[in-house]
């Protein structure tokens, strides 16, 4: 491509997509750095106005490359993060993966309680999802079994 203008302004997403198709890849630590390049536009200002898009490309990286306190900690700041347009843009996809994944990684670290609040908030965003996906829910609701918690406990 040569047309200068709109390189300036399609550059975030390139790189945004470069880091997914690194990601498929298997390369983790690729993927971290086009994520990143892919948040700053070309005056650095950030590309977009998803705050919490950044925080959830990195917590995927992160975790793909085995770094799980990392991906724990985007995970979580990708939840805590507001933004206006939430419901329409990333929580249908990304919120209910979320909460489902940091449940795994707390109660891989043995932190109990955090795997539970996970766990139920999952199940609960989940709870009249497809046929198909009832199998994941099942599996939610299995760890917190295990976990010695209530689905009715926050």
């Amino acid at each position: 491509m040569t047309d200068t203008a709109l390189l300036r302004v399609q550059g975030a997403a390139l790189h945004t997509t470069l880091g997914e198709i690194a990601l498929a890849e298997r390369h983790a630590d690729r993927a971290l750095a086009e994520f990143r390049r892919g948040d700053t536009a070309y005056d650095n200002r950030p590309a977009t106005e998803c705050a919490p898009c950044l925080p959830l490309e990195l917590a995927r990286a992160f975790d793909a490359a085995g770094q799980s306190d990392s991906a724990i900690a985007q995970y979580e700041a990708f939840i805590a993060t507001p933004y206006y347009n939430r419901l329409l843009e990333t929580d249908p996809l990304a919120l209910a993966l979320a909460h489902e994944r940091l449940g795994e990684l707390y109660e891989a670290r043995g932190d109990v309680a955090r795997a539970a609040a996970h766990d139920q908030r999952f199940i609960a965003l989940w709870a009249n999802a497809d046929r198909d996906l009832q199998p994941r829910v099942a599996q939610a609701r299995q760890r917190l079994s295990a976990l010695g918690a209530h689905e009715g406990k926050p």
